[in-house]
């Protein structure tokens, strides 16, 4: 990772904005979507779960919360940090996903689930088959691991090297040694999303003649309820690829 894409990263984690955010405010609706969807794909009876890119810990919380044992790798340390605080019962370690990570922070075919959230992207992709090879390497036999990745149809930011096609991101778990088990699309493309995320519809709820509260609800609750999944995969703004050790 180039330095520019580090330091934008490092930025991000002034405070760990993951927790603080306003659970109504737009980029936080959109963000509580992806990631229920993610968090949908732990099982009943979870393990060891291994959060690489768990930032602030936000995500980990919730593994945590459903039974896992959790262990977060990061490479910045200020969220490592934010992580330790906000999530006392999880494990945390500074690490860069590009190192070994089985032996040196989970014994090597001992987890149960891996799961890499909004990172892959920021991965320069000539080091993305290192890095998936040393998550194979922590997972036990038919363990498995999720990915979230954007898909090219959202602009794609700064921080990121590159967005996705379906092809693309099952051809590269295939190639590292893992078997696909099911990839969902998040973030239905069309006019209703258009409308949900717009400037218009937020100088309609901002309007005092309405209870900002109440019109915000209904924002998150329309949103999650027709936009938020889809399985149509040309037509997503995310896929959450679940895939397994053979």
């Amino acid at each position: 990772m180039d330095a520019t894409r580090f330091q934008q990263m490092t930025g991000k984690y002034f405070l760990p904005y993951h927790w603080t955010r306003d659970p109504l405010s737009l980029p936080q609706v959109v963000y509580q979507g992806y990631m229920s969807l993610a968090v949908a794909e732990l099982s009943e009876t979870p393990g060891l779960v291994l959060d690489i890119g768990c930032g602030d810990g936000r995500i980990s919380a919730q593994f945590s919360e459903r039974g896992a044992r959790v262990v977060g790798l990061d490479m910045v340390e200020r969220a490592i940090g934010f992580a330790r605080l906000l999530v006392p019962d999880a494990s945390f370690a500074v690490h860069d996903a590009r190192e070994p990570i089985a032996g040196r922070h989970v014994e090597p075919g001992s987890v149960d689930r891996a799961y890499m959230i909004d990172m892959y992207e920021h991965i320069p992709p000539e080091d993305c088959p290192r890095v998936l090879a040393n998550v194979l390497a922590t997972l036990k036999p038919d363990g498995k691991f999720t990915l979230t990745v954007p898909s090219k149809l959202i602009p794609q930011g700064p921080a990121h090297y590159r967005h996705f096609d379906p092809a693309e991101i099952r051809s590269e778990l295939q190639a590292a040694g893992f078997a696909l088990v099911h990839m969902h699309g998040q973030e239905r493309q069309g006019p209703l999303k258009a409308f949900l995320l717009s400037g218009l519809l937020n100088a309609i709820i901002h309007n005092p003649l309405f209870s900002l509260t109440a019109a915000l609800s209904i924002r998150r609750k329309l949103y999650l309820r027709f936009v938020n999944r889809t399985d149509r995969l040309d037509r997503c703004g995310h896929f959450i690829v679940t895939a397994r050790k053979p």
